[in-house]
């Protein structure tokens, strides 16, 4: 059985390898969160999930956008990194009005 710290401490450590400026001029990486029906994981440590955390995408979270995931089944870490990625990417089109 997955726990979410670890998944989530995995997936951070392949975000800190990426330049995201070379993905798209200017990203830069948001905060995310890993949740499931019971817990959700967000910046270093496990907090209560609101009624925002629902589906995989980005949502303000406290006055800041953050990428989330909804975490059902074990994932590969880097394969759960690419879908953070995709979503801090939306969370990027909205901070900067980039809608394709």
């Amino acid at each position: 059985m997955f726990k979410l710290d670890e998944m989530y401490f995995a997936v951070e450590s392949y975000l800190s390898k990426i330049n995201f400026d070379k993905l798209w001029k200017g990203f830069k990486p948001l905060k995310f969160a890993l949740y499931n029906n019971d817990e959700c994981f967000f910046d270093g440590k496990y907090i209560e999930k609101n009624e925002n955390f629902l589906g995989n995408t980005s949502i303000n979270y406290n006055g800041e956008m953050i990428a989330i995931w909804n975490v059902m089944e074990d994932i590969s870490p880097i394969i759960l990194c690419s879908k953070i990625i995709h979503e801090m990417f939306h969370g990027f089109q909205y901070m900067n009005n980039h809608y394709y």
